[in-house]
């Protein structure tokens, strides 16, 4: 025994001090406490395989429902994550905190925006007519058109002191 406390000291290994630390773990893992948890712990991993089943039964379910819908899995998982990769890089780019800033995100110019939109969106389902200059001039009577260019006039405004030459 003191041939095997020698060898230990020589390599470093201090015996007293790694029997008072087993002993301290041997008694926390011993407090009926940590006896319960583990225990606990125990029949939790007992359970793991039911468990896992039943998380695949559940994805199996989920993908068969999505690809009934029209929708294929695979594409918008790869697309997905192919664009969380390009949204993540965006997010850490100094562009990203500019386009923060600048106020487009301001919900009054979501609201503006989500307009411009819809009335695109229209815009888009009637035919475009032509409009001599006298037509202009008549259209400018209309208070919607009046409205429109009151806004272009200010944010023709507003561009015009925020562009960078």
């Amino acid at each position: 025994v003191d041939d095997l406390y020698r060898d230990a000291a020589a390599s470093g290994v201090d015996l007293n001090q790694r029997a008072t630390v087993g002993l301290q773990l041997l008694n926390k893992l011993t407090e009926p406490k940590m006896v319960e948890q583990l225990q606990q712990l125990l029949d939790l991993a007992d359970q793991a395989p039911g468990l896992v089943a039943m998380a695949v039964d559940t994805a199996d379910t989920m993908y068969e429902y999505v690809s009934e819908a029209g929708v294929d899995p695979d594409i918008l998982l790869q697309k997905g994550l192919t664009n969380l990769v390009r949204f993540s890089a965006l997010m850490a780019s100094d562009e990203f905190d500019v386009l923060l800033d600048s106020g487009i995100l301001d919900p009054q110019t979501l609201v503006t925006v989500g307009g411009i939109g819809k009335a695109l969106a229209t815009s888009q389902q009637e035919p475009a007519r032509k409009v001599s200059p006298l037509g202009m001039l008549g259209a400018m009577r209309d208070p919607d058109v009046q409205k429109a260019l009151g806004f272009m006039m200010n944010f023709a405004k507003q561009f015009g002191k925020n562009v960078q030459s």
